[in-house]
């Protein structure tokens, strides 16, 4: 020990030693102190065995834990799912999506530091966090375009000419796949880029015009509001390749298809025509039974569900006029990319009427109801719609099948739960002509102002 430094050990209790004792004298039985203790701030049990230390504590476990990359990307990836709004735990209302989105970004940003700081320690602290900040640039990016929310909600929009409308209302594999659909890998990023740095546009004036003023609808239309809605899918096996986003007006659809009773009153009014078979598919009187009055009607063509909506409601409100495909697929997916109408990747014969053999009452499927209140747009009977098959622009093998096939939506009775049918981005053909016992219908308004393709 340093001089005047020189500690005081003591050897019993009535005995103190200054100096180092005689050789023959005896040596007191007592535990020595590690010189460690005297000029170390390590604790004397620092290098003990772990079974010799204790159990830690659960503070202690955590402490340790952040000091690692672990725990703040495990944090990341919880709030990242948490902020891509529905979940099998909680729903989130769109701002508490994007507070978990910004969360998410955050725990990134603090794991990478970490991550950075504990394997390039020599590297200087402001470069640690150029490295960091380019590192969860794509979260940042994903956080303020990503806006998965569902009915009113206002969505991000990016415009790149007039085909890419919206990336915030594309998710899961609607996102990745966006940039292979518009050809160019590098889509996304240059619009993201050329929306940053464009400038602010100053609105030139413009003269006013009166609001399309919109009728007292049919207690059963409900609205389906403006914005971007990702159309079709990656499947290649279908007529609906590839994903692709479309901007839609506000339209108006029926909640529930057409039923007996309401296409009978139009016959009745002497402007639809009757069926040209009344019974179902098993020989049983259908249209004109009573017990069948709220089942939805078939064995209707194309050109006699037109005549209902535009002549019979359009009588009384003006405009409307069968779904085109893409409105149609909007009031049953959402903006959320959904399969079904319900927010489950899978469907059983509970879930929808597809399966039974014979068409139920309207309405009559509670889960197969769309997040705008549409009932059964994946069961019950399939749809018509405005629109000529043809292929989604980017698809490369065109096709063109104008005034040959209209475009028919959703399963039916029939169709299965094992096909491709009840999923809301399916397309098929049908000829105009066709009278189906599994195809019906129902009507959608827009205003003429607003009318879209």
């Amino acid at each position: 020990m340093a001089d005047g430094e020189q500690g005081t050990i003591r050897g019993s209790r009535d005995q103190e030693v200054d100096s180092p004792p005689p050789e023959n004298a005896a040596i007191p039985d007592v535990h020595p102190v590690p010189a460690v203790a005297l000029n170390s701030k390590k604790p004397p049990h620092a290098d003990a065995a772990p079974d010799e230390r204790g159990p830690k504590s659960l503070w202690a476990l955590l402490g340790e834990l952040a000091q690692t990359a672990a725990l703040p990307y495990v944090l990341g990836l919880i709030a990242l799912v948490l902020g891509s709004g529905s979940t099998i735990w909680v729903t989130l209302s769109p701002d508490g999506q994007r507070v978990f989105r910004g969360l998410a970004v955050a725990f990134f940003y603090w794991g990478t530091r970490v991550y950075i700081r504990a394997d390039y320690p020599k590297l200087k602290p402001r470069i640690h966090q150029v490295i960091a900040l380019a590192f969860i640039a794509l979260a940042a990016v994903a956080s303020l375009v990503w806006d998965p929310a569902n009915g009113n909600s206002a969505s991000s929009q990016i415009r790149v000419g007039p085909d890419l409308t919206q990336i915030g209302a594309l998710l899961g594999e609607e996102l990745a796949p966006l940039a292979t659909t518009q050809a160019d890998n590098g889509v996304l990023l240059r619009a993201l880029l050329a929306t940053l740095s464009a400038p602010t546009p100053t609105p030139s004036p413009q003269p006013k015009t009166e609001a399309t003023a919109i009728p007292s609808l049919p207690p059963d239309m409900v609205e389906v509001s403006t914005g971007a809605v990702g159309i079709g899918s990656n499947d290649k096996n279908g007529l609906a390749f590839p994903l692709h986003s479309e901007n839609l007006a506000t339209f108006w659809i029926q909640k529930y298809e057409v039923s007996n009773g309401d296409y009978k009153r139009c016959y009745e009014a002497g402007i639809c025509t009757q069926p040209e078979y009344p019974t179902n598919a098993r020989g049983i009187e259908y249209f004109t039974n009573s017990a069948f009055s709220d089942y939805p009607v078939f064995r209707v063509s194309y050109y006699q569900a037109r005549q209902y909506c535009t002549e019979y409601l359009g009588k009384q409100f003006p405009g409307s006029d069968l779904p085109t495909e893409y409105q149609w697929e909007k009031a049953a997916r959402g903006n959320d990319g959904r399969t079904y109408p319900w927010h489950d990747p899978s469907i059983t014969a509970d879930d929808a009427n597809v399966s039974s053999g014979d068409a139920r009452q309207v309405g009559s499927f509670d889960k197969d109801l769309s997040p705008y209140g549409v009932y059964d747009m994946a069961g019950n009977v399939s749809e018509w719609t405005l629109s000529w098959l043809v292929s989604y622009q980017y698809n490369p093998e065109l096709f063109d099948n104008t005034n040959v096939y209209i475009v028919v939506r959703g399963g039916n009775y029939a169709s299965g739960d094992g096909t491709g049918y009840p999923k809301v981005y399916w397309r098929q053909g049908k000829p105009p002509e066709l009278q189906s016992p599994t195809v019906g219908f129902r009507c959608a308004w827009q205003p003429a102002a607003q009318a879209g393709p």
